[in-house]
């Protein structure tokens, strides 16, 4: 899975959180900056920093949202571990700094979330949904394609903090019983990763272990 420019952590959507997660929910900025600034926290999507001779450069990106897409302009420095750049992170605006190029708003990613949760939106019917929004409202540069928004929603997850979310209020992390109703979302096999593990999962010196139990 491709990792994302922006790194700091990112909270749960407002629906989905619990009392215990503490992190700041950053709404998306109005009006949409027309240009962002480096600053003090830039990172390469390969995790390396700016080289220190490197000077500032400012190119042009996309900033996608719900309904259409803006233009603007970044700033970013030559990494020092790759041949890539590194950009800013740009939490604090309520945007996604994927590859420099191409942002999207928290509200747009969650969204997404939040209809594969309810009503289980395929990626395919979601990104059609948004491009019909593009459509209506003029937007002057179309939405992605259906392999980038996939491969830009798990990049997404990779940073937003859910871990802690799946716990019972009263059983704790891991219940003795659980029932499970339906799937919500599929992992492809580039996806399945050695980091990949159900919110229920225990490691096997944890707890006793019960044969007769399916």
């Amino acid at each position: 899975m491709e990792g994302s420019v922006s790194y700091l952590p990112v909270a749960p959507p407002a629906w989905a959180r619990l009392a215990r997660d503490d992190l700041t929910s950053y709404a998306l900025v109005d009006p949409i900056p027309s240009r962002f600034s480096i600053g003090d926290q830039a990172r390469c999507a390969c995790g390396g920093a700016p080289k220190p001779s490197a000077p500032v450069e400012e190119k042009a990106c996309l900033v996608f949202t719900t309904s259409r897409a803006f233009r603007a302009r970044i700033e970013v420095r030559r990494c020092g571990l790759c041949l890539r750049c590194c950009g800013p992170d740009i939490r604090e605006f309520g945007l996604f700094n994927y590859n420099n190029f191409r942002l999207y708003s928290h509200e747009l990613l969650n969204s997404f979330t939040s209809c594969m949760a309810n009503f289980e939106a395929p990626f395919h019917g979601f990104r059609k949904h948004v491009s019909h929004s593009y459509a209506e409202h003029q937007s002057p540069v179309p939405f992605v394609s259906d392999t980038t928004w996939r491969a830009v929603w798990f990049s997404f997850l990779r940073i937003q903090q859910l871990i802690n979310s799946f716990a019972c209020s009263k059983c704790g992390d891991c219940p003795e019983v659980l029932i499970f109703d339906g799937v919500t979302a599929g992992f492809a096999v580039e996806h399945c990763t050695g980091t990949l593990r159900p919110p229920t999962a225990r490691e096997a010196a944890d707890g006793p272990v019960r044969a007769n139990v399916r």
